[in-house]
């Protein structure tokens, strides 16, 4: 399975400072991953927060239930 994400416009404007935002969160979700596979205290809670974050960011629906602009449009 292969997902794309399109850019927006803001994200093509500005794409070097965005794709070290959007590194720095896989890096943080890697850390997330690994706190939780090493059993460390609390991971858990951390990284279900942290993937609620990311959902509503990167996998909303507006009201009218139409995909966001950032949605990851996933192929296989």
């Amino acid at each position: 399975m292969l997902s794309v994400v399109e850019l927006t416009e803001a994200e093509l404007d500005e794409l070097e400072w965005w794709c070290k935002h959007h590194k720095g969160n896989v890096i943080y979700l890697i850390n997330c991953i690994n706190n939780l596979l090493a059993g460390e205290p609390h991971s858990r809670q951390i990284l279900d927060g942290a993937l609620l974050g990311y959902g509503k960011m990167y996998l909303t629906k507006d009201p009218e239930g139409n995909e966001s602009e950032s949605e990851a449009k996933t192929t296989n």
